[in-house]
């Protein structure tokens, strides 16, 4: 595969939405981590941006072509944050940094401002840490038992 991979994800109302998205993303980024260990691939360029609020939900088409979407501005910001990921990472919107104060996990860091195409304010935003350094123990208990800790490149 070749160019840069982006992933968008969408949070949803569940309580622990900040901390089910990031792990999310965050295992997403091991799992590929892993893979390309495994099969000695060259690196991927994968980066990811989650960002939460109000999203439409449901069919958009025709009746010849139907796609279940998610779409609105929350979507769409989620995705423009794709760009500012760098290869491997995960960067979430101030939103989604904030609502999760009261999780120990996951990290942010390099909080800084970026300008979103679209987006007449400039936009605080904070990278997602993966701590490969982590104990197995800590692996298993934030992304389940069944996933190997991926190992460092």
């Amino acid at each position: 595969m070749g160019g840069r991979h982006r992933i968008s994800l969408v949070v949803l109302e569940t309580l622990d939405r900040v901390a089910r998205a990031c792990h999310c993303a965050l295992e997403i980024i091991g799992l590929t981590k892993m893979d390309q260990v495994s099969a000695r691939m060259s690196a991927m360029e994968l980066g990811i941006g989650v960002h939460m609020g109000p999203v439409l939900i449901g069919n958009i088409g025709s009746e010849d072509h139907l796609d279940y979407s998610a779409i609105g501005a929350t979507v769409n910001l989620a995705a423009r944050l794709c760009g500012f990921a760098d290869s491997m990472s995960i960067v979430v919107s101030d939103d989604v940094a904030c609502a999760s104060s009261s999780d120990t996990r996951p990290k942010f860091s390099s909080r800084r401002q970026v300008n979103v195409r679209g987006i007449q304010e400039p936009v605080t935003v904070s990278g997602v840490e993966l701590d490969l350094d982590q104990d197995e123990g800590d692996w298993a208990t934030l992304f389940g038992e069944d996933c190997d800790k991926p190992k460092s490149a």
